[in-house]
């Protein structure tokens, strides 16, 4: 799909307001690429991706999530300074990136095709250090990904389906169980939410429109303790 006819779709499904909301998202991610000489917009498919794996047909495209929203989350949100954001499907690693720009205290990116993580590392590359130093790429199945046990901040962008979502949710409560603590869930295109307020006890606690982005907010666990990222 070209840009015009892209952008006509969008204004018959969305409206004007969303609609221009994505065209600003596109042209802010396009200026990200542009200044940082890195390659994170264009989409992928899974039949385009090669990677050896029992749990590809449940896995969804490579979208990446634009970076306008994304911020504009992380900044309502009040995470403990000592945080740590883990990225489920990071792909291309533009939200490492990204979330370089808050005060986490490491940065993990989980994805099971060697093709994008590859062109992660070669983009994360391009940031100065010691900013690149905070972001751990792993290349990995998600389903396999053992969980430190101070990771509280979690990104999903509806990346596989639901067979694959229980199977991550189950890693994140044992890693729970051996250390209590405070977790967010944001979840963009959020088809599955149920999985993380059934399994892990997680409310929703906030939702989120902008451009093309639906997404929600769960947290639970032991109180969390003040002091924004942002």
């Amino acid at each position: 799909m070209n840009p015009l006819t892209r952008s006509l779709d969008s204004l018959q499904r969305r409206g004007m307001r969303r609609s221009l909301q994505s065209t600003t998202n596109i042209l802010g991610d396009w200026w990200f690429d542009r200044r940082h000489g890195t390659d994170t917009m264009s989409r992928l498919q899974q039949d385009e991706i090669e990677v050896d794996s029992p749990h590809k047909a449940s896995a969804h495209a490579y979208i990446p999530t634009r970076g306008r929203p994304f911020r504009a989350v992380l900044r309502s949100l009040d995470f403990p300074a000592d945080s740590v954001f883990v990225d489920y499907g990071s792909g291309k690693g533009k939200l490492l990136m990204l979330a370089t720009e808050f005060r986490f205290k490491r940065i993990v990116g989980i994805e099971y095709a060697p093709e994008l993580h590859r062109i992660a590392l070669a983009n994360i590359k391009r940031l100065a250090q010691p900013v690149a130093a905070r972001i751990q790429p792993v290349c990995a199945d998600a389903t396999a990904y053992q969980l430190a046990d101070d990771e509280n901040v979690f990104y999903f962008y509806n990346p596989f389906e639901r067979d694959v979502l229980e199977l991550v949710v189950e890693r994140i409560r044992e890693s729970i169980d051996r250390n209590p603590r405070h977790i967010w869930v944001i979840y963009v295109d959020p088809r599955f939410s149920d999985a993380f307020a059934d399994r892990l006890g997680l409310e929703q606690t906030r939702t989120f429109t902008h451009g093309g982005f639906d997404v929600v907010v769960l947290e639970g666990g032991t109180p969390a303790p003040g002091g924004a990222t942002a």
